[in-house]
């Protein structure tokens, strides 16, 4: 059997890139996890019935503020627990930085503290 080759990681693999992967992982899965019925009335498709963590960045070069103020007033609007933070960065940054928050988000939930929302 020959060694599996690791050139593609050039050795970035370490726990802080495994935590935020495990994070984003959650939050998808929680998001995912969340699918309506079919059947369910079209207003609220595909609208999570969980509370979840939701974040912009506030210079964002790719998602428009408007969406994700919409997206946060639509899935309030269906009695969603929502927590809504605004992060000052550009997109990218935005990612690496909301994660931390997610994460801080996520940690509270499997401590059996309430989850928090701003709607």
């Amino acid at each position: 059997m020959g060694t599996r080759d690791r050139r593609w990681t050039k050795g970035r693999w370490n726990s802080v890139t495994v935590g935020v992967i495990v994070v984003a992982a959650l939050v998808l899965a929680a998001a995912i996890g969340a699918v309506q019925d079919p059947t369910a009335d079209a207003a609220t498709s595909g609208v999570p019935d969980s509370p979840g963590p939701q974040y912009h960045a506030a210079q964002d070069e790719i998602v428009d503020g408007d969406q994700a103020d919409t997206l946060h007033e639509t899935y309030c609007a269906t009695g969603v627990s929502l927590q809504f933070n605004t992060i000052i960065s550009d997109h990218l940054t935005g990612i690496v930085t909301g994660n931390g928050t997610a994460h801080e988000w996520i940690v509270n939930r499997f401590n059996d503290a309430p989850a928090p929302s701003n709607c």
